[in-house]
């Protein structure tokens, strides 16, 4: 497991700012980094959704290992 987030969350610190990790409900509790999407064309019905990195987005660290 790496420390990208810890390290990044760091340096966002001073920003006032943290990279978003949303709360896992399930068996696999993984702390794994939401990817914020937006929607393209306002008048579609759905909402934009939230992908979840499962290899670290900084290193490329496998994070369910």
């Amino acid at each position: 497991m790496c420390d990208c987030i810890d390290v990044f969350n760091e340096k966002l610190k001073k920003h006032n700012m943290e990279i978003m990790l949303p709360i896992m409900l399930g068996a696999d509790q993984t702390r794994r980094v939401m990817i914020r999407t937006d929607k393209i064309e306002s008048s579609k019905r759905a909402g934009p959704v939230g992908v979840f990195a499962t290899f670290c987005p900084f290193c490329g660290v496998n994070l369910g290992e």
